[in-house]
């Protein structure tokens, strides 16, 4: 899920850095299918950190 795709949608990017884009060379850059930043049905699994109780 990121932060600069509005809604709960799938979404074809090209990324060259940032959440969810590990490049294996310098200067790489792949298209991946991402997620929204918007929690819907179709999220199995949100991963979290609570930081203040």
């Amino acid at each position: 899920m990121r932060a600069d795709i509005h809604g709960g949608v799938k979404a074809h990017v090209l990324l060259s850095s940032g959440p969810g884009f590990k490049p294996k060379d310098e200067g790489e850059r792949r298209r991946k299918t991402i997620r929204g930043n918007v929690i819907t049905e179709d999220v199995l699994q949100i991963n979290m950190k609570i930081i203040e109780s």
